[in-house]
């Protein structure tokens, strides 16, 4: 049976736990889960919520003042002393939606590639969701990346050995889980795309959307802190032209105005900075 590591930051999400712990319910006779929950202090009734329907072994940590990236860190540091390297994480919020069947395929091709040394992380799609309707739209983990946005680390699953040479980036909280895959990429890790369906769905409307002028203005201040003035300017010049784009352009020419600029910039190196 194969392992894997959930990491799963709430708050207040008693609303919306109950479906994820059912989804995670679904797939714990097929996969061995350890689901690490770190919750800042919620006053409603997320941990009892778990506590009463999880099926699966779990670990809730009371994390109050902490940020999501801190709260990951903190979580990521305990499973790696109780599990060891190897074991693989995904990142779920309280509010993502997985397809049980979807996850578990994903999950094999994983440990295919870690056997056959074809890839150290995996990425997948996932479905736009809003208010638990599918919006039809699919995103890539990698697509998201290559656009300068917000990463969907419900489509991502890597090894703790990748955490432990690259944590998350507790300085960027709104923009954590972009800057993280960027950084690892640096380190020469090598990303594989899953071509199945769509693993989940992200809620539409999260911190990475509601923020992305946020999330951009604190990656543009790394660049500039890191003297990477040159791909400071060009990732700015880009994300403006983006949103200049997307207010005045209809989508399809959008997406052809991107296709072709991906064309001309096959390499990695030409769009991470």
């Amino acid at each position: 049976m194969a392992d894997l590591i959930i990491f799963t930051p709430t708050l207040n999400a008693g609303k919306l736990i109950k479906n994820l712990v059912r989804n995670i319910n679904s797939i714990s006779s097929r996969v061995r889960v350890y689901q690490y929950i770190g919750d800042g202090g919620s006053f409603d009734n997320t941990v009892e919520i778990i506590c009463k329907n999880a099926t699966y072994q779990y670990e809730t940590c009371v994390l109050p003042n902490k940020n999501i990236p801190e709260t990951l860190n903190f979580l990521a540091e305990k499973a790696l002393i109780l599990h060891g390297h190897e074991i693989p994480f995904t990142v779920l919020n309280a509010d993502d939606q997985i397809y049980p069947d979807v996850l578990v395929k994903h999950l094999e091709i994983f440990n295919e590639h870690r056997k056959k040394n074809k890839a150290d992380l995996l990425g997948g799609k996932v479905d736009v969701v809003s208010d638990g309707r599918n919006l039809g739209h699919r995103l890539s983990s990698i697509d998201e990346i290559q656009n300068f946005m917000s990463v969907n680390h419900l489509g991502l699953l890597a090894p703790l050995s990748v955490w432990e040479r690259c944590s998350f980036p507790e300085d960027f909280p709104n923009a954590y889980d972009y800057i993280w895959l960027r950084d690892v990429l640096r380190k020469e890790y090598h990303i594989a795309v899953s071509n199945e369906n769509s693993i989940g769905g992200a809620e539409f409307g999260g911190l990475s959307y509601k923020k992305r002028f946020a999330a951009q203005r604190e990656i543009f201040t790394d660049d500039l802190h890191h003297r990477n003035y040159m791909r400071a300017a060009r990732r700015l010049l880009v994300f403006l032209a983006k949103e200049f784009f997307k207010q005045t352009m209809p989508k399809k020419v959008v997406d052809e105005v991107i296709r072709r600029f991906r064309a001309k910039n096959r390499s990695i190196d030409n769009w991470m900075p």
